[in-house]
This record gives structure tokens, C-alpha cells and sequence, in this order.
């Protein structure tokens, strides 16, 4: 259960350093940077001598916790509306895809809330469970 506490950590990081770097705060950018890597090291090494143990859904949790924290976290450091959605990035494209008038023709709001939502869900589900709802 710690393990997916830290990597939930590494997700916040990783949203801070983003959000720093696009701000032009380079220093604290840097630092979230580093701070992501020391812990990365640190998790693995860890596992490596046995301190912790490291399951292969935690990479999931790392993934759907990615999915629900990492643009919500950027969007606040960054200044940007809250759900606001790049076209930069895979997710982002196909959220604005699913909103098109081709497929749903709904505002590109409605799909990200519902997957930021059900990963939500789903990585809270996994947490309480460790890993029991697969």
C-alpha cells in the first residue's frame, strides 16, 4: 500500500514540475525534476533489497493515477482552467476527438470529467483493495 502512495507522489511531482516549467520557474522545476528521480531511485532500490514489495498492478495504479492527478495538478500550477485540455499530448487528442461532432458532439469537458473521474474511482478501489478488484 505504500508503494502506490508513492507512486500517487511521483504523479504530484511530476504535475508540480510541469506546471513550474511552463510557469518559467525554472528553479523549482528542477528541483521537482530531481526530487522525481531521487524517489524513482529510491523505489526501485527499495524493492531491489527487499524493503518493499512491488506488485505489477502498482504499475496500473501509476497509470490511472497519472490519468486522474497529473492534468489536474499541472492546470492549477500552470494557471490554466482547471479541466483544460492540450492537444499536445495522446490523451488529450483523443478526449478532443470523443467530444467532435463526428463522434459524441458534446463540450471536450464531458469525456475528460468522466475518464479523470473513473480512474478516480478506479485507482481508489485499487487502493483499498491493494490490488484485489483485478
Amino acid at each position: 500500500m505504500i508503494v502506490s502512495l508513492i507512486l500517487l507522489f511521483q504523479v504530484l511531482i511530476d504535475g508540480l514540475g510541469d506546471g513550474f516549467r511552463i510557469r518559467g520557474w525554472q528553479i523549482w522545476h528542477h528541483t521537482m525534476e530531481s526530487l522525481r528521480i531521487a524517489v524513482w531511485i529510491g523505489l526501485w532500490a527499495s524493492t531491489a533489497f527487499g524493503w518493499l514489495d512491488f506488485e505489477w498492478y502498482y504499475i496500473a495504479m501509476y497509470i490511472v493515477g497519472r490519468i486522474w492527478l497529473f492534468d489536474i495538478v499541472l492546470n492549477l500550477v500552470a494557471d490554466f482552467d482547471f479541466f483544460y485540455i492540450s492537444d499536445s499530448s495522446w490523451d488529450g487528442k483523443i478526449l478532443i476527438w470523443l467530444s467532435s461532432d463526428r463522434i459524441f458532439d458534446v463540450p471536450v469537458i464531458l469525456p475528460a470529467v468522466m475518464v479523470k473521474f473513473i480512474a478516480l474511482v478506479w485507482w481508489v478501489a485499487w487502493f483499498l483493495t491493494d490490488g484485489g478488484i483485478i
